[in-house]
This record gives C-alpha cells, sequence and structure tokens, in this order.
C-alpha cells in the first residue's frame, strides 16, 4: 500500500512538472501561465499585465489580473458574470462585453469596473445585410453576445465589433458601435443566404459566437456563414472594412472559403507590432489538428500558419475560449474553459512559415492617429536590410525621443511614440535608413 500511494504521488508530481515545464511546440514555448477557476475572456494592457474573467459562481468568479511574471496582483470579485475583454491602450483600459450585451470599462488608472452602455437599448429596428446592402426586419429575441474589439478612429470617436448570435436558432451577427463625441451609433449586420433572408447557422457550430479583431488601418477580422454547399452554411474567415457601408461598397470578402478551409473561432487579436491576426478555434480544418487550435495571419491575409495544436500537449480534448497578445508580440494568452487554466504561448516571428511580402520601396507613413492624446503609431518599411534612426522632436529642432537606432531587416514596421510627458504642439518625426531620409510632422493635443 506504501509503494503504491508514493507511486501515485509521484505520478502526480510528475504530470504536473511535465505540464508546467517550458514545452516546445510547432517552434513555440507553451506554459501553464495561471490557474482559474472557469477562465472566459483574456487581455493584456500595455506593461504586460493580463487580466482574466472566471465564470465561476462561487465567491472566486470574477476578473484576476496578473503581473507579467503570473503572480496575482488584483481581484474584482463578481461571481457567475461571463466577460470577454479587449485591451484599448489609447484609452488606458479594458472594455468587456457580458453574454446579454452589457458593455463595462475596467479603468486601469483608478482600477474600476464601470458599466458603459446596454447594447439592450441600442437594438434598432433593421439588420444590414453586409453581402447585398439590403436590411432586413430585426429578429433578436433574447441575442448571446460573445468577442469584442476597439478601434480608434481619432480623438474624439472609436469603434466597438462585436459578434453575437440570435438564441432562436442561433443566427450569427456583428454589431459595430460608432461612439463619436459621446453619441453612440449601432450598426447590426449579418451575412445572408443567396436566395435572401437571415442566416442559420449550422449545428453543433452556433453553440457560441465567433471571434473577432479589428487592426490598426481599420480592417475587421471575424468568421461568418457563406453558403456554397447547396443549403450548408459553413463559417469562413471573412474580413470587411470598419467603415462598411459608408466607405465600402463591396461586400466582404471571405478569405477562406476559397481554400475549402472552415473554421470556429471563439477568439481572435491582433498584434500590437507586426500586424498579424491570431485566432484560437474550437474547430477548423486548416492542418493544425481537427479542433482546438491557434493559428496565424498575416496583415494581408493571403496564407496561415499552426502556431499550436491545443490538443496536442496532454490534456486531450479543450475548450478555449479566448486568445489575447501581450505589447511586444512575444506572447499570447489562452483561457482554456473547461480546464480552468490560462496557456502562455512564447511566439516569435523568426518561427513564422509566413511572412508578408517585402516592401519594394521605402516608406514612411503618417502616424495614427494624428492629432494624438497621448500616444500614436508610426509606420514604416524598408526594401532592404537598413541601420534605421527614427526620433522624434520640437519645432525648434530639439530632440525629444529616439524611437529605433538599430540594424533591421526588410519588412513592415510599427512603433509606438508616447507623449504624456510632453506638452501639445507640433512633433517632427525623422527616420533614415541607408539612402532614405524623410520626415512628417504630428500633433499632440492634450
Amino acid at each position: 500500500m506504501q509503494l503504491l500511494k508514493r507511486f501515485l504521488y509521484f505520478s502526480c508530481v510528475l504530470i504536473l512538472l511535465t505540464f508546467t515545464i517550458h514545452q516546445k511546440l510547432y517552434g513555440q514555448s507553451v506554459v501553464q501561465f495561471a490557474q482559474v477557476a472557469t477562465p472566459t475572456g483574456v487581455a493584456v494592457d500595455e506593461q504586460g499585465n493580463v487580466y482574466v474573467n472566471s465564470l465561476s459562481i462561487f465567491n472566486d468568479g470574477g476578473l484576476y489580473r496578473f503581473a507579467p511574471d503570473g503572480s496575482l496582483i488584483g481581484f474584482l470579485q463578481f461571481p457567475h458574470v461571463d466577460l470577454r475583454l479587449t485591451a484599448d491602450y489609447q484609452e488606458n483600459a479594458i472594455w468587456a462585453v457580458e453574454k446579454k450585451g452589457e458593455i463595462y470599462r475596467f479603468d486601469l488608472g483608478s482600477l474600476q469596473l464601470k458599466h458603459f452602455v446596454s447594447l439592450k437599448s441600442l437594438q434598432p429596428s433593421t439588420v444590414l445585410d453586409i453581402l447585398t446592402g439590403n436590411k432586413f426586419p430585426l429578429y433578436m429575441a433574447g441575442p448571446l453576445y460573445g468577442d469584442i474589439a476597439v478601434r480608434h478612429i481619432d480623438r474624439n470617436s472609436f469603434d466597438f465589433f462585436i459578434t453575437g448570435k440570435t438564441t432562436s436558432g442561433g443566427s450569427p451577427f456583428v454589431v459595430r458601435l460608432r461612439i463619436q463625441n459621446q453619441s453612440i451609433d449601432a450598426t447590426f449586420m449579418v451575412t445572408s443566404f443567396p436566395s435572401g433572408g437571415l442566416p442559420v447557422a449550422p449545428p453543433p457550430l452556433d453553440l457560441m459566437p465567433q471571434g473577432i479583431s479589428v487592426n490598426s488601418k481599420g480592417r475587421v477580422l471575424t468568421a461568418l456563414p457563406h453558403n456554397i454547399r447547396g443549403g450548408r452554411s459553413p463559417f469562413y474567415l471573412a474580413t470587411f472594412s470598419a467603415d462598411f457601408p459608408e466607405t465600402n461598397t463591396h461586400p466582404p470578402e471571405f478569405i477562406s472559403n476559397f481554400l475549402n478551409r472552415e473554421v470556429f473561432s471563439t477568439g481572435m487579436t491582433t498584434a500590437n507590432l507586426s500586424g498579424e491576426f491570431y485566432i484560437v478555434t474550437v474547430a477548423n480544418n486548416f492542418r493544425c489538428g481537427a479542433g482546438p487550435a491557434v493559428l496565424s495571419f498575416p496583415r494581408d491575409l493571403s496564407s496561415s500558419k499552426c502556431v499550436v495544436d491545443l490538443s496536442s500537449f496532454g490534456l486531450g480534448y479543450v475548450q478555449p475560449a479566448d486568445i489575447a497578445v501581450g505589447p511586444n508580440d512575444r506572447f499570447l494568452y489562452v483561457t482554456l474553459t473547461d480546464r480552468n487554466l490560462v496557456l502562455r504561448i512564447e511566439h516569435t516571428h523568426s518561427n513564422l512559415e509566413t511572412v508578408a511580402d517585402v516592401p519594394k520601396t521605402y516608406r514612411l507613413e503618417k502616424a495614427y492617429p494624428n492629432p494624438f492624446n497621448p500616444r500614436t503609431t508610426i509606420s514604416y518599411a524598408l526594401p532592404k536590410p537598413e541601420k534605421v534612426h527614427l526620433a522624434v522632436y520640437d519645432v525648434l529642432g530639439r530632440q525629444v525621443s529616439v524611437l529605433v537606432n538599430e540594424q533591421q531587416p526588410a519588412g513592415q514596421y510599427e512603433v509606438r511614440f508616447e507623449g504624456k510627458d510632453l506638452p501639445s504642439g507640433v512633433y517632427i518625426y525623422k527616420i533614415k535608413a541607408g539612402p532614405f531620409l524623410e520626415s512628417k510632422r504630428m500633433v499632440l493635443m492634450k
């Protein structure tokens, strides 16, 4: 009996160590970051702190805040509330959407969670078909909401994109909330069958809403049903402009249906620097196992890469809920609801099998947003490896910040400029990369 007890004890210890020690999978390092009861949403702030929502019905349910090393540094208790999260570096906040349509803001300065708006109060009478541009009567009996993404347009306006489904039939939809100078405009969007009418998602993939993400250029990525198989409506990755339909008369582009690759994603996120999209799936056929996986796509969405097969390291079939990326794009965080775990995946871009096309010319882009407060993003392109010096100056020519001063390979780059300690005014950013020398202006408006 003593031998049996010792065997069971050391077996349990070995299993625990096997999981918590770094494991190399597809060139990535996967570790257990935290244990949280029934984790759902996850987000990462600009300092690398990780926020995880727990759906537990007991006193351990609520919003957890972890330091980058995984130590617990904060907790807000609210049992059995299903929140999906997204980080907002511009507002220094974490936004959350609750399953029944309540949107909250977690202010990182005051560490307080405040109610922002209810989608129930914004529900219009019609829904926009983004395939045809037509509008249908809106039948939203008890909708359930899923993932949330945020995109800033300028200093006074920004968009939320939220996925949902109706409980009667499981018809999926996307909501865009445009906030401008305190006013809120809601647009509910669906994709229709070619024969007309509202779509119905095929079971069992209508168990939850899809993931969604939007990048700094205003490109929205989600998964939508598209009927191409005589009555069946599988989900395919789709992309469309954040300004649709105002400035985009074209229907969404179904980027994966031509590959005959369906996907059902519970969470999506966009890399802060590289602009890559990451999605976590419960079902896919992107040659990354048949089920739960993390996939990556370059910013032009031209191809895909399997980051990790989530069922390949001893936990069996798992139920991922959400995904987030850290501020320097090094780490991805995935919540596994049925395993009470948050995984951290180290993801280095040198391991990517697919990279964006090499730029053909040198370019320095306009800062976005501009005007800005307190931070903005500067993009540039290198057609070949160069020593890059990118700096910011005031109008008197005094250098106030060096953003880049290193050798870099050819590619597209984005770097953030932080102006919280600077006075309002005009600033000039200059780049020197080999023979390329250019400067542009931006305005800090506090």
